[in-house]
């Protein structure tokens, strides 16, 4: 792990040289005392991605700025990270690291002094996120999105909080410890069921806790381009059934015990309630 506060952002993209530069530019604006890498994963874009990064990059020539294409367009960020691993690995070495789409954009120029204070001051923790902003591109309309309470969460204790509070925070809320010298960790990386931010997140807190503040820091733009709202309803709907299993499998054995206990208590609880209430005699 290195010794210095230092951090690295990967940003995402394919075909959004419209939306990068705000993106980019929320990063620039970060008031922090450690370095910055930003290095932009480009799938294989058509539209003016590089030339907008490079006309950025222009503008701020005391920033680390760098672009990574694949050579195709792999059509999955997970593909592009493998396809991209040995050009990202001198970036790596930072003590922290940050992942953002390129559509959407940081709303507080201190979030990663925040977040990596709280990462220093607390080294139990792997990860740090925080309440986001929903922007609704076709309409205006932005809402802040309700998440967890402010604290320190193991995967035990999200767990037990299963169902009573929502759990998922945005990507573009996490700042990471970089406790794999890796985009991704290798878990993530070497399963094909492991897809997605929300996975992503499970697995890393296989190696510790996450530290949850109620600042809003950040800005997922929805837009009709979004990888997300291009699926269909069916493809949603499919994607969600699929979503709690996966969840499972990411868990450590000690957590698959817990969570099946959990999940067979509640239904003990919820026959019993019925018998209690049908008025149907246990002998």
């Amino acid at each position: 792990m290195p010794q210095a506060k230092s951090l690295t952002c990967i940003v995402n993209n394919y075909n959004r040289c419209h939306f990068i530069p705000k993106c980019l530019e929320s990063i620039l604006a970060q008031k922090v005392d450690f370095p910055v890498d930003i290095v932009v994963v480009d799938d294989f874009s058509t539209d003016r991605s590089k030339e907008t990064v490079a006309e950025i990059k222009r503008a701020h020539p005391d920033a680390s700025i760098h672009f990574l294409s694949t050579t195709a367009n792999t059509g999955l960020g997970k593909r592009a990270i493998i396809e991209l691993d040995a050009a990202l690995k001198p970036f790596m070495q930072a003590r922290y690291y940050y992942r953002i789409d390129s559509d959407d954009y940081i709303t507080d120029p201190t979030k990663f002094a925040k977040q990596v204070a709280a990462l220093e001051a607390h080294p139990e923790c792997v990860a740090a996120c925080h309440r986001y902003n929903i922007l609704e591109d076709a309409t205006g309309r932005e809402h802040v999105e309700k998440g967890l309470p402010a604290g320190i969460y193991s995967t035990s204790d999200l767990i037990d909080l299963w169902g009573s509070v929502v759990l998922y925070s945005h990507a573009s809320t996490y700042l990471y410890r970089n406790i794999h010298q890796a985009v991704m960790p290798p878990l993530f990386r070497d399963q094909s069921w492991a897809v997605g931010d929300v996975i992503y997140n499970w697995i890393m807190l296989r190696d510790g806790k996450i530290f949850v503040s109620e600042d809003v820091m950040s800005t997922y733009r929805v837009h009709s381009g979004g990888v997300w709202n291009s699926l269909t309803e069916q493809e949603k709907n499919r994607a969600n059934s699929a979503l709690n299993y996966k969840v499972f499998r990411a868990f450590t054995p000690a957590n698959k015990l817990r969570f099946a206990t959990r999940k067979l208590r509640r239904r003990s609880l919820r026959i019993w309630n019925r018998i209690s209430t049908s008025g149907t005699k246990v002998s």
